[in-house]
């Protein structure tokens, strides 16, 4: 078969929404961005008109010239997913698989690596790992440079604000985490 779509829809957050598309891959996306296919696909879908084409800054971040819309893109094991706002906007998408203790050392701050283990321990690795890639995503600085982010805690709680964006969670395939990571506005990022 072709292309299958997992999930798709639309998430609202502070007021605004980002539209959204996880398809699983059948061979169709190839080449150094998967999911950019998936992208073409939203913004078409958005009306009329000459879709815009994606290109990538310095860093690698996606982004469509001469568009006020705001672009992410993610990958992984067989799903690609792409997102497109009205604003700053960073998407994550990863398979549950155990990440290791060397990685949790280095990137994960002391009070995660706590939250991490009172709790299902793959389950909040992988959350919060794809917390941090969103938004590195959304603030165009990759993950392992620029402005790292480390999760607030309430209690056992996982704190969804932060600075000035908005985490949620929107349902994932099965196997799956996603996140996206959305600005307040058009500064946010």
């Amino acid at each position: 078969g072709g292309v299958q779509r997992a999930a798709i829809g639309g998430c609202g957050v502070s007021g605004e929404a980002v539209e959204m598309v996880v398809m699983e891959e059948a061979g169709g996306f190839t080449g150094r961005r998967p999911a950019a296919p998936l992208c073409r696909g939203l913004l078409a879908a958005r009306g009329p008109g000459d879709t815009p084409r994606l290109e990538e800054d310095d860093s690698g971040k996606p982004f469509l010239p001469h568009s006020p819309l705001f672009v992410s893109l993610s990958h992984s094991g067989s799903f690609v997913a792409a997102a497109v706002a009205d604003r700053p906007v960073g998407i994550d998408l990863q398979e549950k698989r155990m990440i290791r203790e060397g990685v949790l050392r280095r990137w994960y701050s002391a009070a995660e690596r706590d939250w991490i283990e009172n709790g299902d321990t793959l389950e909040r690795a992988v959350r919060l790992w794809t917390m941090k890639e969103a938004y590195a995503k959304l603030k165009g600085t990759g993950i392992f440079r620029g402005d790292r982010f480390s999760a607030g805690f309430s209690g056992d709680r996982l704190v969804t604000r932060y600075d000035d964006v908005d985490f949620q969670f929107p349902e994932a395939p099965e196997g799956y985490l996603f996140t996206v990571c959305l600005a307040d506005a058009l500064n946010g990022a």
